[in-house]
């Protein structure tokens, strides 16, 4: 696990709550050089407060929850509001593994890669790695995709994780007041003239800058990025989430035509021998013209393809666009 660790301990403080109190449903970071503090509202009942120790002060001066209490006091919490469950004491780590696959053994989560809380990122890279490998593990498995499939896993993942990584560290920062003028800056800026609308990192859908994917990324590309999940219709006049229509399949896109159509003969074969669907996504001002068609009643899919520049886009099971007519519609080699 390649990285560092942060000298300063933490300790975690699980509760139960007793009744409300004002904003307890806001995740609440408290800035503070001395006293930064994660203030979490969770599920079934529980909140959670992370707080650091100071330089003089070691787990052994928290030896049971009544040491807790000044803590919490400090925050405007009592014991009115909440009861202790439990508590334990941690370090931020910015880590990752030198890799993520050795022979039949993958790391996910956070045996791959380890961040600070405060981006919030944590499970939900975890989570992402999870999928990526799940969905690749199972065609592998049942011999529908090569074993080399497996290999485009730590492609696609670690430029994420040290991405979200880098984020956290950065809101860190912040959040201890450790981040300069320039810095804040640097984080506040919106980029001009793009074609892709901004969106804050921390919110924006991820992308892919590497792995099973054809042609360049970036700003003005489609590839890479995750398709919209508007509300489509089929031509029965079923409405759902285009994610519902799609399955779990390769998907070839068409704006207003049928993808197959616009594919040479080696082209096809090579979705073909993947699984891929086809299908033609018609404006909802238009009729459909085939059994498995999808009308964009949201008028959300075709804006965005248009945004590119592409007429037809090659949809992964996991919904990221590994390629477009933009740059060729061969599928992308391992």
């Amino acid at each position: 696990m390649l990285g560092d660790t942060d000298d300063v301990t933490w300790v975690v403080i699980d509760c139960h709550v007793k009744r409300w109190w004002p904003d307890r449903d806001f995740l609440t970071f408290w800035s503070d050089r001395e006293r930064p503090v994660v203030d979490i509202a969770l599920s079934a009942g529980n909140h959670r407060w992370e707080i650091p120790l100071k330089p003089d002060e070691t787990p052994a001066d928290y030896p049971t929850s009544a040491e807790l209490w000044p803590l919490l006091k400090a925050l405007g919490v009592s014991e009115d509001d909440v009861e202790i469950h439990q508590h334990a004491f941690y370090q931020h780590h910015v880590r990752m593994a030198d890799t993520f696959r050795r022979g039949r053994v993958f790391l996910a989560g956070d045996a791959a890669h380890l961040m600070p809380p405060w981006a919030g990122a944590g499970m939900q890279t975890g989570m992402r790695d999870a999928h990526d490998l799940g969905w690749k593990l199972a065609r592998v498995l049942k011999g529908e995709l090569p074993e080399s499939w497996l290999d485009t896993y730590e492609a696609e993942r670690r430029p994420n994780a040290a991405f979200y990584t880098g984020l956290a560290v950065g809101l860190g920062r912040v959040i201890k007041q450790e981040a300069s003028e320039e810095e804040r800056a640097a984080m506040n800026a919106v980029p001009e003239n793009t074609v892709t609308p901004f969106e804050p990192p921390l919110t924006a859908p991820p992308v892919l800058a590497g792995g099973w994917i054809r042609g360049e990324t970036g700003d003005a590309s489609v590839i890479g990025r995750m398709v919209p999940q508007p509300v489509a219709g089929d031509t029965a006049g079923r409405m759902a989430r285009l994610d519902e229509h799609l399955g779990h399949h390769f998907v070839l896109l068409g704006d207003d035509v049928d993808p197959a159509t616009l594919l040479s003969a080696e082209e096809k074969a090579g979705w073909d021998a993947l699984g891929a669907h086809y299908r033609a996504v018609r404006p909802k001002t238009s009729y459909t013209q085939g059994p498995y068609e999808l009308v964009d009643l949201d008028e959300v899919v075709l804006p965005w393809m248009r945004r590119y520049g592409a007429r037809v886009i090659a949809v992964r099971p996991d919904r990221f666009v590994a390629a477009a007519d933009t740059h060729g519609l061969a599928v992308p080699a391992l």
